[in-house]
């Protein structure tokens, strides 16, 4: 029984440590996805941040995936959990950047992970044999809903990127994307997740950012324009009256 608990013990760390490289990466990607907005041509951009995606789920999913091999994957589910919450944070910003403001949903999540490895029997003498393939569909609607909410973040930080650049159509199409996402997580409010709770909450918050720097710019636009180092970012996001947040 004991030797049992410390294999499970280091499968769970091995997870984990997984997990924890694929937030950095995932990290690092999103990163880059916000610099997208410098470029003119974010073609070839785009398409090395695409194949860090792919990346990922190749070599790091796929690790998971054989270290699940003969397991009930909720039972780690925890272990890996920051890290495919960070991935979907990064896929879904991927999309709504580089495919004009689209939501990378539960079931596109599912379909870029799912993963096919082969299962491998050793033989005596030769090679090991492959004698069947197994694949990772190990992502409960919590799980996205998680970093679906995490992604409203990433995009309060791109409307104000956008507004810096001068682009209000976009920041504004950002927003509105936004409040959409906020609204639809709403009428979620009865899961049963704790984090999902408080970063309900942490999604407002954004929004409201979002809202009032929009609304700076509408309503100030002329001035902005004219006077622009008196409107950087921070000053965009001063703490909202009490009477504009009603």
């Amino acid at each position: 029984f004991a030797a049992e608990l410390d294999t499970k013990h280091d499968k769970h760390e091995r997870i984990v440590k997984i997990s924890r490289d694929i937030t950095i990466e995932s990290k690092r990607l999103i990163f880059s996805l916000h610099s997208l907005l410098r470029n003119d041509d974010i073609t070839e951009a785009s398409g090395k941040i695409k194949e860090g995606l792919r990346k990922i789920i190749l070599t790091h999913f796929t690790n998971i995936t054989l270290e699940l091999e003969n397991e009930d994957p909720y039972q780690y589910l925890r272990a890996f959990s920051p890290g495919l919450q960070e991935f979907i944070e990064a896929i879904t910003l991927y999309s709504f950047i580089v495919k004009s403001g689209t939501l990378f949903t539960w079931e596109d999540v599912k379909e870029e992970l799912n993963v096919h490895v082969d299962i491998r029997r050793d033989k005596p003498n030769g090679p090991p044999e492959i004698i069947g393939t197994r694949r990772l569909q190990v992502l409960p609607l919590t799980e996205y809903l998680l970093g679906l909410e995490d992604l409203t973040g990433e995009l309060m930080r791109l409307a104000i990127g956008q507004l810096g650049a001068g682009k209000f159509k976009a920041a504004l199409k950002t927003t509105t994307f936004v409040k959409y996402v906020y609204t639809g997580l709403l009428l979620l409010s009865h899961v049963q997740s704790r984090e999902f709770g408080k970063k309900l909450s942490i999604v407002r918050q954004s929004l409201d950012k979002m809202e009032y720097a929009c609304y700076v710019m509408h309503v100030r636009g002329s001035e902005v324009q004219a006077h622009p180092s008196q409107f950087s970012s921070t000053s965009m996001l001063l703490p909202l009256s009490q009477d504009f947040l009603n």
